[in-house]
């Protein structure tokens, strides 16, 4: 099933594809138990050698026809063997195959609604499952013209990457004739069937000389909370600022959105149809972070439109090209074309902590990663891939200039419009447009791992600054090399006036030694907080020297400005990781701090950090303490906030997380399920996280989640419902779960994930270890035996708690030869568990 980057340089040196026209079957898609569905494949190519192969996932291959001839399959499972091939004109192969419809967010995804028993369809093929639809040449430089021809329930609504050109009765069905589509990368194509509810708008340039038909599409039952207003008017905002930014027509035609149910990412980028998940249409009130949120993934997938789609990386080494760029655009459309200009600020507190997550962690990479194969490719859609990446690209445009950075993009779209690129083609256009040498940047930025540690060296004499200098530990951790990562970023000085830190001072400073003097800040009044990297326009982990981190603690609300706020929270919480703040001193400054924060996601995220400090930091005997505590501040932050408010919402959240292992709450938890806060608008989602705490400490039935699901049998609520039965203190039902998940085939991607949090409840803890004692030895088995989406969930969620780094490191050392994916999960969770060992000890 894998496919190594040296088949794929070989293939992409021989073949050049023309197009493949695609004739899928789903008539009967909507019959109780449907298992699969026809799919035939013309594929018009040229070759220089007799011989090479295409892939098609486990099919039931019906006939493979070679220029006329019909052949005997030569098929694996995974490859079709292809011979006798004319190497001096084109060839045709027609490949008829029965496929199984997915259950785990791959491939063709079939799904049935509970709220109305209506059946639904999608595609999901990054980064290499359009081979689970038709006979393709799976690797994203091998680009074709697509046209698809869908078959479907008479009463269906289908949709591609581009507009219908046909639609004609068939036997049974009608059959969507779609239009071909420009050269494009396989992973890319899409399509989807079922019964959704379709919203219709347009896009106009301001000179009225262009216009993009718009489309968003839901599940009917879903359809009443499609906010397709506000979606249509974030959708027109960024093709105004793309088209403006990239000075390149969109070139995919149509503009469809579509919101898919057991979606396994937040987005992707098929053009003309961008598929998001379901998570993104709310049942009830929106907080402004999550519509900053969703506006930021909308902008992100639009972005690549340009970065992926038109140009698309020759190779997954530099899915950066893509990724890391989408990510940037993201923030940066939101703040220039959009209401939320908070994008950076949130930003920073969440999006970069996930990234200094994963570059500390010993699978860490460049981000211009080595990417030896497929397998390689899907463990690398990673925080460094996609935030590090963007942090970095914030760092270049400080570096060579907003103007030259859109310039070189646009030479960039208009030299290579539809092909392949790598690293070398983007720094060339980047270098013409900025008139610098950037290799050094490169070398040091994009082919290098782990951050750089800043921090702020102080000499204070009779009250003011007689130096300030900042030191800079910058290697790479592989190698262990210095590599002298360049900054140009902000020192800012605060001073406290009263309850406010006020900046008093922005100096604009440029590092490139290990030890670098601030002269400007010489003879200023002593600060009393030096925040390096204000502004947030370079990464690196910063600390703030045991001075700022005093000041922090106590007068962190004292910020005004929501993006240092946001810096200073993410620097103490690398601190709590690092070992170096006790989680109580952070406890105590969210205690502080917490009910006085004003921004919806740095709230959410400091909350949610919280959580994880109490739940992973602490040693077990001053753990139930800690949630004691931590409950009763969460209702006090929920009683003092604002009626009807964002924060209220985030307070009651946190509220409800902690009660699932506070028993004391139980009175609080049903008063708030049953609407008994004022201003609260309890929905769907809260009421089952009530139903959640509930169920965790004992104080939930069958009879009571079973009337739950009665009111709300939708797709949520039946995974809402798995999820609460399976988290009451009852062994026979936690059994059953554990059985269920590791059975192959029994439970889709969804229900996997629901029945894991059933089991991971922090009360629950002794049972879920005595039945998952064997998670080591069956390790391998689960990679062998499920897909791989559903063996990635398995391998992560069922990861035992406590002290676990040294059991990991024997299997390590015992499986050298297991699957470079499934060592890459077991060493970041074994690296996750030997960070909590290191805090949990020093914070005894």
């Amino acid at each position: 099933m894998n496919l190594t980057r040296e088949e794929a340089r070989h293939r992409s040196e021989i073949i050049t594809v023309e197009r493949y026209h695609v004739r899928i079957d789903v008539r009967g898609a909507d019959v109780d138990g449907a298992t699969h569905f026809t799919s035939s494949t013309r594929v018009r190519f040229s070759t220089k050698e007799p011989d090479t192969f295409l892939d098609l996932l486990d099919g039931e291959i019906e006939s493979v026809i070679v220029n006329d001839e019909e052949v005997e399959p030569e098929y694996d499972g995974s490859r079709i063997q292809l011979h006798g091939l004319h190497t001096h004109r084109k060839n045709l192969v027609i490949v008829t195959a029965k496929l199984p419809y997915q259950h785990t967010g791959q491939g063709l995804h079939r799904f049935v609604d509970p709220a109305d028993d209506k059946v639904y369809l999608y595609t999901h093929f990054e980064a290499a499952d359009s081979r689970r639809m038709y006979a393709v040449f799976e690797q994203p430089d091998l680009k074709a013209h697509v046209d698809f021809d869908v078959v479907a329930p008479n009463e269906w609504r289908v949709a591609s990457n581009q507009v219908h050109e046909d639609l004609r009765q068939v036997d049974g069905g009608l059959l969507h004739d779609f239009a071909l589509t420009p050269r494009m990368s396989t992973y890319l194509t899409a399509i989807a069937a079922g019964p959704y509810v379709r919203f219709e708008d347009e896009w106009h340039s301001h000179d009225g000389c262009e216009s993009i038909p718009l489309g968003i599409l839901a599940r009917a039952s879903l359809a009443e909370y499609v906010d397709h207003e506000e979606i249509f008017k974030i959708t027109k905002q960024g093709l105004t600022f793309y088209h403006r930014a990239f000075d390149y027509p969109y070139p995919w035609g149509k503009y469809d959105q579509i919101f898919v149910p057991e979606y396994n990412l937040g987005a992707m980028e098929n053009p003309g149809l961008v598929t998001f998940t379901e998570n993104y249409i709310h049942r009830g009130p929106a907080t402004r972070s999550e519509l900053a949120g969703r506006t930021n993934t909308i902008l992100h997938e639009m972005a690549h439109m340009w970065f992926g789609d038109l140009v698309t990386p020759k190779w997954w080494d530099d899915l950066w090209l893509k990724e890391s760029f989408a990510e940037y655009m993201g923030a940066h459309a939101s703040v220039a074309g959009t209401e939320y200009r908070e994008a950076w600020t949130n930003f920073a507190v969440g999006r970069k902590a996930w990234a200094y997550t994963a570059d500390q962690q010993s699978t860490t990479h460049p981000i211009v990663a080595d990417i030896v194969d497929l397998e390689a490719a899907r463990q690398n859609f990673d925080g460094i891939t996609y935030a590090k990446g963007a942090s970095v690209l914030k760092q270049l445009v400080s570096h060579v200039g907003v103007e030259q950075f859109f310039g070189a993009a646009r030479q960039y779209f208009r030299e290579l419009a539809f092909s392949s690129a790598t690293l070398d083609d983007l720094i060339r256009h980047l270098e013409k447009a900025c008139g610098r040498d950037l290799k050094a940047w490169v070398n040091a930025w994009l082919k290098t791992a782990g951050p750089d540690v800043l921090l702020p060296e102080l000499t204070i004499r009779d009250g003011v600054v007689s130096e300030l200098a900042v030191v800079r530990d910058s290697v790479d951790v592989r190698t262990g090399h210095d590599v002298n990562r360049p900054h140009t970023l902000r020192v800012g000085l605060y001073s406290l006036r009263g309850e406010d830190l006020v900046r008093t001072d922005l100096i604009d400073l440029t590092i490139s030694s290990p030890r670098t003097p601030v002269p400007q800040a010489a003879g200023k009044p002593a600060p009393d907080l030096v925040l390096i990297n204000d502004d947030d326009l370079t990464y690196a982990k910063v600390r703030l020297g045991a001075a700022g981190t005093k000041t922090a603690l106590a007068h962190l609300s004292g910020l005004a400005d929501p993006l240092p706020r946001a810096l200073v929270w993410s620097m103490l919480w690398n601190a709590v990781r690092d070992a170096k703040l006790r989680v109580q001193e952070y406890a105590d400054a969210v205690a502080l701090h917490g009910p006085k924060e004003t921004e919806p996601a740095i709230l959410a995220t400091v909350l949610q950090q919280l959580r994880m400090a109490v739940e992973t930091y602490l040693p077990d005997s001053a753990r139930d303490a800690a949630r004691r505590a931590e409950a009763a501040r969460a209702w006090q932050g929920l009683d003092e906030s604002e009626p009807g408010s964002d924060l209220q919402r985030i307070w009651a959240g946190h509220a409800l997380a902690l009660a699932a292992a506070d028993p004391e709450s139980v009175q609080r938890v049903c008063a708030l399920r049953d609407g008994d806060v004022a201003g609260l608008v309890v929905d769907p989602e809260m009421r089952w996280q009530s139903w959640m705490a509930l169920a965790a400490v004992g104080h939930a039935s069958i009879e009571d989640l079973d009337a739950e699901l009665e009111r709300d049998h939708t797709k949520t609520g039946v995974a809402h419902h798995m999820a609460a039965l399976t988290a009451r203190p009852d062994d026979a039902a936690k059994q059953e779960a554990y059985r269920r998940l590791r059975t192959p085939g029994e439970l889709s991607n969804e229900h996997c994930l629901a029945l894991i949090d059933g089991l991971r409840t922090p009360l629950g803890a002794h049972t879920f270890a005595r039945l998952n004692d064997s998670y080591f030895d069956d390790l391998e088995q689960i990679w062998q035996e499920f897909p791989i989406e559903m063996a990635q969930r398995l391998v992560v969620g069922l990861f035992p708690d406590g002290d676990v780094a040294e059991s990991a490191d024997r299997w390590l050392a015992s499986h050298q030869l297991a699957s470079g994916g499934l060592i890459r999960m077991l060493k970041e969770r074994r690296d996750a568990a030997s960070r909590a060992e290191v805090a949990r000890d020093f914070n005894c």
